[in-house]
């Protein structure tokens, strides 16, 4: 329960910290946000679990990550922060070592994730419009049409960059 309503905080502070969202948002305030939830995914990922208990679940490592991303598009001086951190994570994926996580399954979905949104932050005016798109964009109309989903642009877009 306790993981369900950190990973709804997170995703929440991904989601809506922005100056689209409330015009009180400043980068100070991105910045604060994101050096806390680099501490918290850096805590998570560079330890393992105290004996007895189990790993981190993907899925907040994975909603950690896509909020450090939408943080980053909208402050970009941040970008060279998360690029790091995805290819340090791409590195102990392929290495094996990730020690804080045992399920080869979930480390390949961890590693998946932060490919995309690392190629995805290369381009930083694409991140931003994919990772923050404009007030139009979030009708529902946009969300029920399947060809524009988040996930598939992240495909095209990932695949745009490691062909180059």
């Amino acid at each position: 329960m306790l993981r369900a309503v950190f990973g709804c905080q997170v995703w929440v502070l991904g989601e809506y910290l922005s100056v689209s969202s409330d015009s009180r948002c400043s980068v100070t305030l991105i910045t604060s946000c994101f050096e806390t939830l680099e501490a918290v995914v850096f805590e998570i990922t560079s330890s393992a679990p105290p004996p007895g208990t189990v790993c981190p679940a993907p899925k907040v490592i994975t909603t950690l990550m896509s909020a450090l991303a939408k943080l980053a598009s909208r402050s970009h001086d941040l970008i060279p922060r998360v690029s790091l951190f995805f290819s340090k994570l791409r590195t102990v994926a392929r290495s094996g070592s990730a020690i804080w996580c045992s399920d080869e399954d979930d480390i390949v979905a961890i590693a998946t994730r932060g490919e995309e949104l690392w190629s995805l932050l290369k381009a930083p005016g694409v991140a931003q419009s994919v990772l923050t798109p404009p007030p139009h964009v979030m009708t529902p109309q946009w969300h029920r049409d399947t060809n524009l989903a988040m996930p598939l642009q992240l495909r095209v877009l990932t695949r745009l960059t490691h062909s180059q």
